[in-house]
């Protein structure tokens, strides 16, 4: 059902991110056959801890997920292997594409390690998931209808990006962008560029919104190397940002409302047949049987 939804997804870079699930890994494989998947780093940590319940072992193999190049990750796991033989043969058993950023997909913009917007929304659900369905439902679209009103407000910010993508350019511009030394590689096009900071050095291809870091094919944003590039060239950092993460995005996304909906007593009247109550069906299992206390304790 979720693919009839999407319709023609081939082309959307679709990543499904899981706790993992492997009748889902199953499903993702058979129904979206060009989608990738993620496994939720910390879902991956609840089975390490059963075996390796230290707070440094588990620092260490975040480290290793968040590492964007093949050179970082390298280091890490040796670190990794270091401290804990155990731990490194125990990941070593995952897919790596499945957790690490360095091989993530380009295409969603998102470098995420967990699943916490779904459990976020997991939490706010909870309370009406217990009810029936007509009140259930009703509830989520009570919920929804709150939260994008609240994010409607974003509409009235004046700039290009969003005040949180707003905040991480600044990250990336206020700490060491100004130390790292930008040379022009000499091309024609003006768009590559070598970034050096003390031993570090990568190349930056401002046409392709590429640097040899991988942050920017990640995130859409231009990380440090490619905000001292951009700086060489008198642009801003924001003109570079991928079209999702601007506020044209957000208003494209909040355009449209949840409608509001009459109460029952307001409904027209029809002359439809109304609508049956669900059956009710035996339960699997045996039902449990109350057995009489002991008489000598009823007694007492």
């Amino acid at each position: 059902m979720l693919k009839q939804d999407l319709r023609d997804c081939t082309e959307l870079g679709l990543n499904f991110i899981s706790d993992q699930q492997k009748g889902l890994t199953l499903a993702l494989k058979k129904i979206f056959l060009r989608a990738h998947r993620r496994n939720c780093v910390l879902h991956i940590w609840k089975n390490f801890i059963k075996h390796f319940k230290d707070e440094k072992t588990k620092q260490l193999v975040c480290e290793c997920a968040r590492c964007t190049t093949h050179t970082e990750l390298g280091v890490a796991m040796e670190k990794l292997k270091r401290v804990s033989t155990p731990a490194w043969e125990y990941i070593q058993k995952f897919e790596p594409a499945v957790w690490c950023k360095v091989y993530f997909s380009h295409g969603s913009k998102v470098d995420n390690i967990t699943n916490n917007m779904c459990e976020v929304w997991n939490a706010k659900i909870v309370e009406h998931r217990k009810k029936p369905i007509l009140t259930m439902c009703e509830g989520l679209r009570c919920y929804i209808m709150r939260k994008m009103a609240m994010h409607k407000k974003l509409e009235a910010h004046i700039g290009s990006l969003a005040p949180v993508q707003h905040q991480k350019l600044d990250q990336f511009i206020k700490p060491k962008s100004h130390k790292w030394r930008t040379i022009w590689a000499g091309d024609s096009e003006r768009v590559l560029f070598e970034v050096r900071f003390q031993n570090h050095k990568v190349g930056v291809n401002l046409h392709k919104r590429t640097c040899t870091c991988n942050v920017w094919q990640l995130t859409g944003m231009s990380g440090r190397h490619a905000v001292a590039a951009l700086a060489k060239m008198d642009s801003k950092g924001e003109d570079f940002v991928h079209k999702w993460l601007t506020m044209e995005a957000i208003r494209t996304t909040y355009s449209h409302c949840i409608k509001p909906a009459n109460n029952e007593e307001n409904w027209i009247p029809t002359n439809a047949s109304r609508p049956l109550p669900p059956s009710i069906k035996r339960a699997a299992h045996r039902p449990k049987i109350k057995r009489r206390a002991n008489p000598v304790e009823r007694e007492r």
